[in-house]
This record gives C-alpha cells, sequence and structure tokens, in this order.
C-alpha cells in the first residue's frame, strides 16, 4: 500500500467516516492515477480536467460523478494540503437535475378515494387533490376558509 493511500486511510479513520465512504474515496484517488498513469500528487489540474470530462463521456450520473468529485477533494484538500479554493476551481460538481413525481392516473386516485371509511377523510383528500395543496396547507385549512357565505375570521384573508 502507498504512502498516500495509507495518510487516506488513516485520515478517513480519524474523521469517523464510514467503511462505503472510505471505499468510495479510494477508488476515486486510485481511478484519477489509473486514467493519469502518474501518481495523484504529481497529477496537474489539466489532467484533472481531462479525468472529469472521460466521467461525463462515459455517460455516469450526475451523483456518480459528485462522489467522485467528493473523493478527490478530500484527498487533496486533506492529504495533500491543497487550498479549498483551490480544489473547489479544479473539481467543480454537476447540477443533479431533479425529477418531478408522476402524477397517479384516474384509477389510481379512485381507488385511494374509494378506501377512505369515511367521509371526512375523503373530503379532505378530494379537495387536497383538486386543488393541489401540500399537506400543510390542508392542516391548517379552517371551516371559514371554505365556506364562503362566512366572513374570514379576524386575521385571515380570503384569497
Amino acid at each position: 500500500m502507498s504512502h498516500l493511500r495509507t495518510k487516506l486511510n488513516e485520515e478517513i479513520t480519524l474523521r469517523g467516516l464510514a467503511a462505503n465512504t472510505r471505499e468510495s474515496y479510494v477508488c476515486a484517488v486510485a481511478e484519477l492515477a489509473r486514467f493519469c498513469g502518474l501518481s495523484p500528487d504529481k497529477i496537474n489540474d489539466e489532467a484533472m480536467r481531462k479525468y472529469l470530462l472521460s466521467l461525463h463521456a462515459k455517460g455516469l450520473a450526475p451523483q456518480t460523478i459528485n462522489l467522485k468529485i467528493a473523493g478527490l477533494r478530500f484527498f487533496y484538500r486533506h492529504i495533500l494540503n491543497r487550498s479549498i479554493d483551490e480544489v473547489a476551481k479544479v473539481f467543480q460538481r454537476p447540477k443533479i437535475g431533479r425529477r418531478l413525481p408522476k402524477p397517479c392516473s384516474a384509477k389510481q386516485i379512485a381507488k385511494i378515494l374509494e378506501a377512505c371509511r369515511k367521509p371526512m377523510h375523503r373530503t379532505i383528500l378530494m379537495t387536497a387533490y383538486s386543488t393541489g395543496m401540500r399537506l400543510g396547507e390542508v392542516c391548517r385549512l379552517e371551516v371559514a376558509d371554505l365556506d364562503s357565505d362566512r366572513e374570514p375570521k379576524r386575521g385571515h384573508s380570503r384569497t
């Protein structure tokens, strides 16, 4: 085992990181060294950039790339004592797109509403679904918010 790998393992142990984290970080550094054909402490910024571009070219998911970058940032920051600004400049994380939830089909909604035994629960679900309200908004609903014949309570506004 090389001196740098030993030092990396020791630093991970001292910080109490998980075994999976250790494996991921060591693997990330080893992959970079293999890609460049050099010891990680001798790799320049341009070679690191080419390595990161190769990860994107392989079609890896942004989460996977971010995991590798986390390992490399840790190594260069804590083992090779590079400044955080220098490390952050070289290892920029790709943005992770947020997936929108898939809407339920009409059949699925009907099954959910049929499963409600109490009319009150069914009414609450129907109101939440039809208005697109969030759970917290539904929980704060009051009769005055729903009944258009009544005046709103003080401090509440009808919108």
